[in-house]
């Protein structure tokens, strides 16, 4: 008959880990330690001697049972709604969850912010809003937005070179094309103004004072009266052109206005002239 040698193998770990659970047995009884047998397994248990076992009993009987842990919620002994252990009124929901209330049900308490922080915090936007004020009340007011059509509605009315120069710094405001524009604008304009100032100069007699027979028509009449005997379009748009050159007030622009856009209809076949 043949013998496994697994199995031997087994049988022979069993019986070394019986010698070492023989051998730990011993350690322990030197130890001070006896075993006592519970019929399932063997438990080391302090070797007492007869002094030492009386007080240990009486400890283990004297020991006082602790009291119950109360339930929450309870009612209120005088309106007799449901409170948590500080007397809160009794949420389920809130009072559930562990967040926010303790084991007893009372509420859990938030962690303040530290005082000194707040005055800090406090200080510093008060300096932050004396800081921003006083930048307010020293910075230059700022300047509007100007469009291009201000800047040249300013130029085409300027009759003097004062209000020239006071429609030209609107210029600043403008950029690129835009500005070139408005600069070609106003010197058009300043050349305008110099022909009718040097026109009234040589006009003025010797005294000072113009006369009024041997004075030349004024800029609109001229350009009004060509405008009106204009015989095509071009000549017509030539007159229109020259306007533009020479100062005239915003009233009498609009007559040579209309005056165009009735001769500009008879050339083109258009409605006939007003009378």
């Amino acid at each position: 008959m043949s013998i496994d040698p697994t199995l031997t193998q087994s049988l022979q770990e069993a019986i070394e880990i019986i010698r070492h659970g023989r051998a730990l047995e011993r350690m322990l009884i030197e130890a001070g330690f006896s075993l006592a047998d519970t019929g399932v397994e063997s438990r080391p248990t302090p070797n007492l001697d007869a002094a030492s076992r009386p007080a240990a009993a009486n400890a283990r009987t004297n020991r006082e049972p602790e009291p119950p842990a109360p339930e929450w919620p309870q009612a209120h002994p005088q309106t007799g709604e449901l409170v948590d252990a500080t007397g809160c009124p009794w949420i389920e929901s809130a009072h559930s969850a562990k967040k926010t209330c303790t084991e007893n049900g009372a509420w859990r308490r938030k962690r303040r912010a530290n005082p000194r922080t707040v005055a800090d915090l406090e200080r510093e936007a008060r300096e932050a809003m004396r800081t921003e004020t006083s930048a307010q009340e020293t910075s230059e007011p700022t300047t509007p937005d100007v469009t291009l059509y201000q800047v040249l509605s300013a130029i085409d009315a300027a009759e003097t070179t004062e209000d020239l120069a006071q429609a030209a710094e609107l210029i600043e405001s403008l950029s690129g094309d835009e500005k070139a524009q408005a600069e070609t604008e106003c010197r058009e304009r300043q050349a305008a103004i110099e022909r009718l100032m040097g026109t009234t100069t040589n006009g003025a007699g010797a005294d000072g004072q113009s006369s009024d027979a041997d004075s030349e028509p004024t800029d609109f009449e001229r350009i009004r009266e060509g405008m009106a005997a204009s015989l095509s379009e071009d000549e017509l748009n030539g007159w229109d052109g020259e306007s533009r050159l020479v100062l005239i007030p915003a009233s009498q622009r609009e007559k040579l206005d209309w005056v165009y856009e009735q001769r500009l209809r008879q050339l083109t076949g258009g409605a006939p002239s007003a009378a």
